[in-house]
């Protein structure tokens, strides 16, 4: 049986699992291949693997994206003479509601790729609301 990390590092890269030494050994070892994650690592290390983000992109259309940009112009106060710079608003009154805690999709998805493994396409949605909630 040849070992083949092409076909398990891109299989796990399509669904976008990171795949750790640890992962990697044991689906070599269910594949017929005991191997150490030491040896692993080691030839993951030859292969110069790196870790890449796959994070949820929104799909945005040119409204939304005017939208954004005026949103983030409004936050920004108008200079006082040359003492005072640009400067953001205070966002003292303002509260945020980090939304990923709801979400069931992983928002962010971090793989391990190496040379000869295509990397999928970051997954975009139209709009969170598009995404599963808890």
């Amino acid at each position: 049986v040849r070992l083949n990390y092409n076909e398990i590092g891109q299989e796990y890269a399509n669904l976008r699992i990171r795949l750790d030494t640890r992962l990697l050994a044991h689906e070599c070892s269910t594949r017929g291949i005991i191997i150490s994650k030491t040896s692993v690592w080691r030839h993951l290390k030859a292969l110069k693997a790196v870790t890449r983000n796959l994070r949820i992109k929104p799909t945005l259309s040119e409204d939304h994206f005017v939208a954004r940009l005026h949103y983030v112009i409004d936050q920004v106060s108008q200079p006082h003479g040359e003492v005072l710079p640009y400067q953001f608003k205070n966002q003292y009154d303002t509260i945020h509601i980090y939304e990923s805690w709801f979400f069931l999709a992983n928002v962010n998805n971090q793989i391990v790729i190496w040379e000869g493994i295509e990397v999928p396409d970051a997954p975009t949605c139209k709009h969170k609301s598009h995404i599963v909630k808890v």
